[in-house]
C-alpha cells in the first residue's frame, strides 16, 4: 500500500524490514501466514501500523507510534479475538530475528539455501550461537524461550519475561501485572486480557469501561492535557465519526504536525468507505 509506505519512511522503518513488506526480500514460508498489509480491514486504533496481517487467525504485527508523550516506538502483535496487544519486539533485528525464526520452524527446522540466503539479506548470522539457542534452548514456544536467544536476551519484550521484575521497557503490561512506569500512559489496547483492571489502582480514567469518552477527551484537550486526551482516543469504545473529529482536534496542536496529519489521514480515507464508517458503528 502506497501510503502505508510513505508512513514507514516517515517514522523510520528500517530499510530490511521495508524491503520485507515490500516482497523484495522475501522470507521463506513467512508469507503463508503473514501477509503484507495492503487494505484495512480489521479494525485498529490510530496508533497502531499495521505491517502484516494473519487472516486465519484474525491478528496484526505492527508498530506502536504514540504521539503527545515520551512512549517507545516498538512492535507488537495485535490479537483481535481478545482486543489485546503484546509487545514482540523493541528493535528492528528482534522483529527480523523473529521472522526469521519462524521461516525455520516452518520448514521443518532445516536451515536450507533459501533460509541462509534470506539471513544474509537481511544482516542476521547464523552462528553457532545462533544455532546452538534455536537447536539446544528453543522449544517452538517464544513466549518461553526467545529470550534464551542473544538478540531477545537484552531488550527482552514484555510478551517473553515472566515478570513485571524482569521487564526494563515502558510497555504497560507484562502478563497480569501493570508497569508503574507507563501506567498513566497507555491505551487500552496495551493491556493484556489477564489484568484485572477492577484492582489495580490509580488507573487512568479513559481506561475504565462504560464512561463517556467524548466528555473525558474533551475535558482532557480543553485542559491542554494532550498526553491523556491522545490516550483517550485511542482506547476502546469510539464510533468511526468522532475519531475523525477528535482526530482533526488533535492535529492542530501536533509538534509533528507532519507525520500526525499523515497517519491520521490515511486512517480516515482508508476506513472512508468501510461498512464500520457507513453504519457509524464502534470501530474499535
Amino acid at each position: 500500500m502506497k501510503e502505508l509506505n510513505t508512513i514507514y519512511k516517515k517514522i523510520g522503518l528500517d530499510d530490511r524490514l521495508l524491503r520485507v513488506y515490500n516482497k523484495e526480500i522475501v522470507p521463506p514460508n513467512f508469507f503463508d501466514i503473514w501477509k503484507p498489509v495492503d487494505e484495512f480491514f480489521y479494525p485498529f486504533p490510530p496508533f497502531f501500523i499495521p505491517l502484516f496481517v494473519d487472516e486465519g487467525d484474525p491478528s496484526y504485527i505492527g508498530i506502536i507510534h504514540h504521539f503527545f508523550t515520551n512512549r517507545n516506538q516498538v512492535f507488537v502483535q495485535f490479537d483481535l479475538s481478545s482486543g489485546s496487544m503484546w509487545e514482540i519486539a523493541r528493535n528492528s533485528n528482534q522483529l527480523l530475528q523473529d521472522i526469521l525464526i519462524q521461516s525455520i520452524e516452518a520448514n521443518d527446522d532445516i536451515i536450507d539455501t533459501s533460509i541462509e540466503n534470506f539471513a544474509k539479506e537481511i544482516n542476521l548470522n547464523l552462528d553457532k550461537d545462533f544455532l546452538d539457542s534455536y537447536y539446544n534452548e528453543y522449544d517452538g514456544d517464544s513466549f518461553d524461550t526467545y529470550k534464551k536467544f542473544n538478540l531477545f536476551s537484552k531488550e527482552t519484550p514484555s510478551a517473553y519475561v515472566s515478570k513485571l521484575s524482569d521487564y526494563d521497557g515502558d510497555f504497560p503490561s507484562v502478563n497480569d501485572e501493570m508497569n508503574s512506569k507507563t501506567k498513566q500512559k497507555c491505551s487500552s489496547f496495551e493491556i493484556d486480557e489477564e489484568v484485572d483492571i477492577t484492582v489495580i489502582d490509580d488507573l487512568p480514567i479513559w481506561i475504565k469501561k462504560d464512561l463517556d469518552k467524548k466528555r473525558i477527551f474533551n475535558d482532557f484537550l480543553l485542559n491542554e492535557n494532550l498526553e491523556s486526551a491522545w490516550f483517550t482516543l485511542n482506547s476502546k469504545n469510539w464510533k468511526y465519526d468522532e475519531v475523525i473529529k477528535n482526530l482533526k482536534k488533535l492535529e492542530k496542536e501536533s509538534d509533528d504536525l507532519s507525520t500526525f496529519k499523515l497517519i491520521s489521514e490515511t486512517w480516515i480515507s482508508k476506513w472512508g468507505n468501510s461498512n464500520l464508517s457507513k453504519k457509524n458503528t464502534f470501530i474499535y
